[in-house]
C-alpha cells in the first residue's frame, strides 16, 4: 500500500505540485492580513467571581478605564502653575469630550484660598497631601501632580490625539507624562510586529546559514526556504478564516510551525542525500517518500493533537485559537510538504551527507546508549521529589514589554503615587435592600476602611467610610462626597452599592489579602454581601486554570500518542518504553523552574504540552524505522541530531523578545530540544532495541521448539 503511495506521488509529482500551488494561490487571494493584538482581553475569564464584581463595578459606578497624567510642574507660583494646567485640561477635553476628569487643579480651586496662589506650587501641594482624599493625585515626594481621565467606551478615545496633546508644552509645567491600559496594549502590538520581524530574520539567516554549510549546496537552501515559507505564508490564511488576530500567545504558532516544516526538510534533504548512489531521480525520490512519509504525518498528526488539547480544556481564549490554528496548520504543512517537496527535489543534486562533526556525535552517542540511558533513567526519576514544589505564580506585568518607555512609565507611576497595585471591595445588599440596609452598610465600610487603614501591607484607602472634611476655599471645613450628589464615585446613585478604593503596596500583598478575605469581613458578610476584586486576581485565576488545565492536554495529547506508538511497534511494552525519553526532557524543565526560582504562568505551563508533542516526532522516526522498516537508524540519527540543533538554536533567539514569558518559552524549548535529541539517540534507541532483541529471540525460540 505504502509503495503504491510513494508511487503515485512521484509518478504524478509534477501535477500535484501545480495542483499545490493553485491551492495555495486560492489561499492568498482569500487571506486578509491577520492584525496585530495587544489586548489582554482574551486572557479574562469571564466566570472568575473577582471578574464578575468588577463587572459590576464598572457597570453601577460607570468608572471607565483610567488613563493616569503625571504633571510635574516647574518652581513657580501656584497661578502659574494652574494656567497651565487650565489650558492641559482644555486640550484634553478636545480630544476626549467624553471622558471625565478628576483634576489637581479643580481640588485647588475649590480648597485653596486665592490668596496663596502666588504661593510656591510646591507649598499648595504639600497642603493637599495632608488630606487622604486627595493624597492619590500626590505624588509621595510631593513633586508632581496627577490628573485621572476616565473613559466609558474604548471609541470615546483616541490615544494618537490623547499623547499628542500630553506631548505640547505649557507655561508653568516642566513635564506631563501619561499611562493607561490603552498605551500597554498599544506598545504589546507595537513589540509583537517587531518581535516578529526581528525574531523571524535572526532565526531565517541562522537556519540558512547552518543548511548551506551542511549541504553546500543553495538549491538545498532555496529549497528549506520555498517549503518553510509556503508552510508559515499560508499559516495566515487560517489566522483570517478563523478571525484570529496576531497576540502574544498566537504568535507563537508561527516558530511552531517553522519548527515543523523544517524538521520535515532536513528530513527529507538528509534522505535524499543518503541515497546519492541511486542514478534514478524518479526512484531515488520514491524511496525518500516511502521512508519519510508516514512518520511525517504521524508526528504531524501527534503535534496536531497536543495542540488541539488546548482548544478543548483551556478556558482562555486566547490560549483556545493558539491551539486550534496550531493544530490546522501543522497538518497542513505535512501536505505542502509532500506535495510540493517530490517535485522540487528532482532539481536539487546533493553528492554531501551530513557534516562529519554531527556523524561523529551520533557515533559517539551510539556506543554509550547504555550509559546514557541509565544516567537518563536516574534523572528522571529524581525529578519526581521536586514537581511538588514548583511555584505556580504570575505577575500581570509580565506580559508588559521589556525595555520599552511604557514600562518605565509604569514602574514610574507605580512609585510616585500610591496607584500602583490597585483593588476594590464591593459592598451590596445580600438579597433585596432592608429599609435599614443605608445605615447598616454604611457601618460596615465604616469598619471596614478604618481596619484596611491600620494594615500594613495597604498604601492607602477611600471610601465613604473615612473622613473626608478637607478646606473649602471660603476655610469652611466640608465634606466633599456630601456635595457629589449622584456623582459620588463611593456610593451609587440608588443607594444599593458601595465602593472602597485600595491601593496595596506589593503585588503579592493582594494574593495574600484575597486568600483570607472572608475572615477579614468577618461577621459583615452575614448581613451584607462583601467582595474583593483586583487585576492581579484575574491572572492569578488564569494561571490557576492553565495549570489545571495542563493535566488535561497532557493526558490528551499523550494518549494520542501512545495510540500512534502502538500502531508503530504493536507492543503496549514498546509503547510504554517509547514514552521515557519523551519524559526526561520534561524533567529537565522541573529541574530548571525548581533551582531556577522560576514560576508556572499562562505561557511555560503549556510549553510542556508543546514541547511533548514535538518531541515525538523523532521519536516516530526512529521507531519507524528500527520497527516498521526493520533498519537500522543511519541517516535518521543524524537528521534528527541537525533538526534539533537548528531547533535549539532558533529558540535560543527567542531570549531576544521583548516579552518575559515568550524568553523563558523559548529558553525552555531550547534546552528541552538539546536534551531531546539525547535521550532519543541514546535511551529510545537503546530500549527498543533492547526489547526488540528479546521479542526476536523468545519468536526464535518459539519457531525452533516447532
Amino acid at each position: 500500500m505504502l509503495d503504491k503511495i510513494a508511487s503515485a506521488i512521484t509518478s504524478h509529482r509534477g501535477k500535484l505540485f501545480v495542483f499545490m500551488v493553485a491551492v495555495l494561490a486560492a489561499m492568498a487571494l482569500l487571506t486578509r492580513m491577520p492584525a496585530f493584538d495587544g489586548s489582554f482581553n482574551g486572557f479574562i475569564l469571564e466566570d472568575n467571581p473577582a471578574y464578575i464584581t468588577g463587572v459590576k463595578i464598572d457597570s453601577v459606578f460607570k468608572v471607565g478605564k483610567p488613563v493616569f497624567v503625571k504633571i510635574v510642574p516647574e518652581d513657580k507660583d501656584c497661578r502659574t502653575v494652574l494656567r497651565g494646567m487650565r489650558e492641559l485640561d482644555r486640550n484634553i477635553r478636545a480630544v476626549s469630550p467624553a471622558c471625565s476628569t478628576i483634576s489637581v487643579k479643580n481640588i485647588i480651586t475649590a480648597s485653596i484660598p486665592p490668596e496663596r496662589y502666588d504661593e510656591p506650587f510646591s507649598s499648595v501641594l504639600h497642603t493637599l497631601a495632608g488630606y487622604p482624599l486627595y493624597r492619590d493625585l500626590v505624588s509621595r515626594d510631593e513633586r508632581s501632580c496627577g490628573l485621572l481621565l476616565s473613559v466609558p467606551n474604548d471609541s470615546l478615545f483616541h490615544l494618537a490625539r490623547f499623547d499628542s496633546v500630553v506631548a505640547l508644552r505649557y507655561d508653568g509645567i516642566k513635564e506631563v507624562k501619561a499611562i493607561s491600559l490603552y498605551h500597554i496594549e498599544q506598545a504589546v502590538s507595537d513589540n509583537i510586529q517587531k518581535d516578529l520581524l526581528k525574531l523571524s530574520t535572526l532565526i531565517s539567516l541562522f537556519f540558512a546559514v547552518y543548511l548551506y554549510f551542511a549541504y553546500r549546496n543553495m538549491r538545498a537552501l532555496l529549497f528549506a526556504g520555498v517549503i518553510i515559507g509556503t508552510a508559515v505564508t499560508s499559516s495566515l490564511f487560517f489566522f483570517s478564516v478563523l478571525g484570529y488576530g496576531l497576540n502574544q500567545i498566537t504568535t507563537l504558532a508561527i516558530p511552531v510551525l517553522v519548527v515543523i516544516s523544517l524538521s520535515d526538510v532536513v528530513h527529507l534533504l538528509s534522505g535524499y542525500a543518503h541515497l546519492r548512489h541511486v542514478p534514478d531521480a524518479s526512484a531515488r525520490i520514491k524511496e525518500v517518500v516511502k521512508f519519510y512519509m508516514v512518520p511525517s504525518f504521524f508526528s504531524s498528526a501527534t503535534t496536531s493533537s497536543a495542540f488541539l488539547s488546548f482548544y478543548i480544556f483551556n478556558e482562555s481564549e486566547y490560549i483556545r485559537q493558539f491551539g486550534l490554528v496550531t493544530a490546522i496548520i501543522v497538518l497542513f504543512e505535512f501536505f505542502v510538504t509532500f506535495l510540493l517537496g517530490p517535485f522540487l527535489l528532482q532539481y536539487i543534486r546533493l553528492d554531501r551527507s551530513a557534516p562529519a562533526v554531527l556523524s561523529g556525535v551520533v557515533r559517539f552517542l551510539e556506543r554509550y546508549q547504555k550509559q546514557f540511558t541509565i544516567g537518563f533513567i536516574v534523572f528522571m526519576l529524581g525529578s519526581v521529589a521536586f514537581v511538588g514544589s514548583l511555584r505556580y505564580d504570575s505577575d500581570p506585568e509580565m506580559f508588559y514589554p521589556r525595555g520599552t518607555k511604557v514600562e518605565a512609565l509604569h514602574k514610574e507611576f507605580r512609585n510616585d503615587f500610591y496607584t500602583g497595585n490597585p483593588a476594590e471591595i464591593l459592598v451590596e445588599p445580600l438579597g433585596t435592600a432592608s429599609p435599614g440596609y443605608d445605615s447598616l452598610a454604611r457601618a460596615a465600610v465604616k469598619d471596614l476602611t478604618a481596619r484596611l487603614e491600620t494594615r500594613a501591607d495597604v498604601a492607602s484607602v477611600n471610601s465613604v467610610g473615612k473622613d473626608n472634611y478637607v478646606p473649602s476655599a471660603m476655610g469652611i471645613p466640608v465634606n466633599v462626597l456630601d456635595y457629589m450628589g449622584s456623582n459620588n464615585p463611593f456610593v451609587s446613585r440608588d443607594g444599593k452599592y458601595f465602593r472602597i478604593q485600595l491601593n496595596f503596596k506589593d503585588l503579592a500583598d493582594i494574593v495574600a489579602f484575597n486568600e483570607h478575605f472572608k475572615d477579614f469581613v468577618g461577621p459583615w458578610g452575614k448581613v451584607v454581601n462583601v467582595n474583593f476584586t483586583s487585576g492581579t486576581l484575574l491572572v492569578k485565576e488564569m494561571d490557576a486554570r492553565t495549570a489545571s488545565s495542563l493535566f488535561n492536554s497532557l493526558f490528551l495529547s499523550g494518549a494520542f500518542i501512545a495510540c500512534i506508538l502502538f500502531v508503530l511497534t504493536r507492543s503496549v511494552l514498546l509503547t510504554l518504553v517509547s514514552f521515557v525519553p519523551n519524559l526526561i526532557p520534561l524533567a529537565m524543565v522541573i529541574y530548571m523552574f525548581y533551582f531556577g526560582g522560576m514560576d508556572i504562568n499562562i505561557l511555560t505551563a503549556i510549553s510542556a504540552v508543546i514541547c511533548l508533542g514535538l518531541l515525538d516526532d523523532d521519536t516516530v522516526h526512529i521507531l519507524y524505522r528500527k520497527l516498521v522498516k526493520q533498519q537500522p537508524l543511519e541517516e535518521v540519527s543524524v537528521s534528527i541530531l541537525s533538526t534539533s540543533v537548528l531547533l535549539s538554536g532558533g529558540f535560543a533567539f527567542f531570549a531576544l523578545s521583548s516579552f518575559v514569558p515568550t524568553r523563558i518559552f523559548g529558553l525552555i524549548c531550547a534546552v528541552v530540544f538539546f536534551v531531546g535529541v539525547i535521550s532519543e539517540i541514546t535511551a529510545t534507541a537503546y530500549l527498543t532495541g533492547l526489547l526488540k532483541d528479546r521479542h526476536d529471540r523468545r519468536m526464535a525460540r518459539k519457531a525452533k521448539g516447532r
